[in-house]
């Protein structure tokens, strides 16, 4: 869970529209999840076209072919980063608020209730988050009011590493929020390991 976990309103407020293409072939994830308008006839049927533009989630035939494996990498839908440390957008914010849109909280309820239903177990994870971001969050305590009711609603277990001593050290981030390869690979057997404790 993060500041944008139950921010989206519909359609045009998705945060990558090609987050939705693997799940173009599911009749409901159309009608309810995807607006027609936003998609081109091309991208909704025709499966490769959807990738074909879109550099930052895949690349063409031609140019996967031509990558060595060191530059293209991917295992299990992972792909580190080899990125340093820029905090130059960090250095332009003066605050971050978190926000919350609340036919999205009931939606995202909604599903924590039918995992429960089916004995579904579901863990909160709040992942590592630079300290000095942290610090411009000028509404934090709203952030885990809201997931702490929510969890203890639906019986959610929290994993919360916003103060864990990787968010004070830059060699493991390449922004504010997100984890180079360094950090992702020492973040995953933290969580691996407090995962299994669970």
């Amino acid at each position: 869970v993060d500041w944008n976990s139950t921010l989206q309103n519909g359609p045009r407020d998705k945060y990558l529209q090609s987050q939705y293409y693997p799940y173009f072939f599911d009749a409901d994830m159309r009608r309810i999840a995807i607006g027609p308008e936003e998609f081109s006839f091309f991208e909704m049927w025709v499966p490769l076209f959807r990738y074909l533009n879109h550099s930052n989630l895949s690349r063409t035939l031609r140019d996967i072919s031509s990558l060595s494996d060191a530059e293209y990498s991917v295992e299990k839908g992972y792909r580190g980063f080899d990125q340093t440390w820029d905090g130059s957008n960090l250095k332009k914010i003066d605050s971050i608020y978190f926000k919350y849109n609340p036919s999205s909280l009931a939606e995202f309820c909604d599903y924590l209730a039918d995992c429960r239903k089916d004995s579904v177990k579901v863990v909160f994870v709040c992942a590592p988050f630079y300290v000095e971001g942290r610090k411009k969050v000028a509404n934090l305590q709203e952030f885990y009011s809201l997931f702490d009711s929510v969890a203890s609603e639906y019986d959610v277990s929290i994993l919360d590493y916003l103060e864990n001593d990787i968010c004070s050290d830059t060699t493991f981030f390449y922004n504010a929020m997100h984890l180079n390869r360094r950090g992702a690979e020492k973040f995953t057997r933290m969580l691996a390991h407090d995962l299994d404790s669970i």
